[in-house]
């Protein structure tokens, strides 16, 4: 894949990824970092819950609807908006 890219899209390609893993970090952190992990972070059972996600790179936002469904949030209930 990368070897279609000048070196400058490279960078660039290696630039988000970074960014994206950064970002991604926080996240986990955030959301899933408390001692009770996702429970604790809502304050609730997460059957219960709906999430909206917006403004994510896809790759973090794929990455976090996997994340969210494994911890009890089903599909149905994870809202998407992509906005320009």
């Amino acid at each position: 894949m990368l070897s279609n890219l000048s070196p400058h899209e490279i960078g660039n390609f290696h630039q988000r990824h970074t960014e994206d893993c950064t970002l991604q970090d926080e996240l986990e952190q955030a959301v899933f970092g408390d001692e009770q992990g996702l429970m604790g972070s809502l304050g609730g059972d997460p059957r219960d819950c709906a999430v909206l996600i917006s403004g994510l790179p896809g790759p973090v936002t794929a990455t976090l609807t996997r994340r969210l469904t494994l911890e009890g949030i089903t599909r149905e209930r994870i809202l998407f908006c992509d906005f320009i």
